[in-house]
């Protein structure tokens, strides 16, 4: 059948905050319901063994968030704010 996109509610049910595109390029947009425009987020990528790789306090924009030159792998971001804190892997393609 024919399907729209008041379907993906079902598919991503209990997830709150999206990093995309994943697999990341060149950088990365955040997607979070409570996430206003303007508003101040931390931003942290972590390598699996837990190693912190790149920091970065910013205002919610909706604009891509450029990652460092890293290696092609399977990493963690996290994402603060006043109101949530989310993470998620990401795959960085290169």
């Amino acid at each position: 059948g024919v399907r729209d996109w008041r379907d993906l509610s079902n598919r991503f049910y209990g997830i709150k905050c999206f990093i995309y595109p994943n697999p990341v390029a060149e950088g990365f947009r955040i997607i979070h319901p409570e996430l206003r425009l303007g508003q101040a987020i931390d931003v942290k990528l972590y390598s699996l063994d837990g190693r912190l790789l790149f920091e970065k306090e910013l205002a919610a924009s909706g604009n891509i968030i450029p990652i460092p030159a890293l290696t092609n792998g399977i990493y963690r971001i996290l994402v603060n704010s006043d109101n949530f804190n989310a993470s998620q892997n990401i795959i960085i393609t290169r």
